[in-house]
């Protein structure tokens, strides 16, 4: 085990932060995009923006999901998701990733606790996390940027390293992973990512992809994608324990 190095996923894997992503998103749509908040938040958001979550790559797409909330238009899968992504252009997508971070940001100087309160570790893994963080073997992979996971993990009593957490901005995970394998100690590697785009497609059989159950997920993708290995939250620990 100490020659495999194990790249974890930290948003729907390592922490649920749906309810920071929804705040976030929701200011960054209507405060900086829109440049007008509506009076009241309809009683089902959270619920729709749960429904659409599982197609999120990276920070500019909660900004879409907003926008398809706004304009109800409804999505059921990656493939649609990835269509109105093309249909709002690269330059839009990118202000929505820049006003996501802004708001994200806000919150992060103006009320910090509160920031933190909506990012919560899964309870399963904080205790398994917190002993493996101090092997060299266990690195964490995100799309979202180094310093929020640093602040997440401290407020958890959890120190890893910066340099053990990866911000793979637009990049594909594999492709990261299979260029770190060429320049490491490290023989093979696992990856456990709760979006299925990130695990689809592996072609060196020195990484091995898990798609994590208790994630933000699409289940239809357990039957589109049978050969992508999937793994539990009992599994997860007693694999974090051996690492």
């Amino acid at each position: 085990m100490s020659r495999t190095v194990f790249f974890i996923d930290f948003d729907g894997v390592i922490c649920d932060s749906l309810d920071e992503c929804l705040v976030s998103s929701w200011i960054g749509y209507y405060r900086y995009y829109r440049k007008k908040e509506p009076k009241a938040v309809s009683s089902g958001l959270r619920r729709r923006f749960l429904s659409y979550r599982p197609f999120i790559r990276r920070g500019s797409d909660y900004l879409l999901i907003q926008e398809l909330i706004d304009r109800n238009i409804k999505i059921t899968s990656n493939e649609q998701f990835d269509e109105y992504r093309r249909k709002e252009g690269a330059e839009l997508m990118d202000l929505f990733g820049d006003y996501f971070y802004r708001a994200r940001d806000y919150l992060l100087k103006t009320d910090y606790l509160y920031w933190l309160n909506l990012n919560r570790i899964y309870p399963f893994i904080l205790k398994p996390l917190t002993e493996a963080s101090k092997k060299e073997n266990i690195h964490i992979l995100s799309t979202k940027k180094v310093k929020y996971i640093i602040e997440t993990l401290k407020n958890n009593g959890i120190t890893i390293p910066s340099e053990r957490v990866h911000y793979s901005s637009d990049s594909d995970k594999l492709s990261f992973i299979n260029k770190f394998l060429k320049n490491s100690p490290f023989e093979t590697a696992v990856l456990i990512d709760d979006q299925i785009d990130n695990l689809k497609g592996n072609k060196n059989r020195s990484i091995t992809p898990y798609l994590a159950l208790w994630g933000f997920i699409d289940t239809s993708w357990l039957k589109i994608f049978p050969d992508i290995k999937t793994i539990n939250k009992e599994e997860t620990e007693r694999l974090l324990t051996l690492a």
